[in-house]
């Protein structure tokens, strides 16, 4: 086998990969890709923080009342 043969499958191997990976992403989609470990999904629109009025993140909000922080 000659150097550019064998670039050339490891090439075609690793695109085909990952061509492979994306398309697993796109169509079983993962529960892990949907969720935070705190459980809240991950496009979650700012919230009021009822003590103060801002405006905070979701797991902000959780975080504070969960561990008291």
């Amino acid at each position: 086998m000659t150097r550019e043969f064998q670039l050339s499958l490891f090439t075609a191997l690793t695109a085909a990969l990952s061509v492979a990976c994306l398309v697993y992403i796109l169509v079983a989609s993962p529960d892990y890709l949907e969720k935070t470990s705190e459980g809240t999904p991950f496009f979650t629109p700012p919230l009021i923080n009822p003590e103060t009025g801002e405006a905070i993140e979701l797991d902000e909000l959780i975080r504070h009342y969960k561990y008291g922080d």
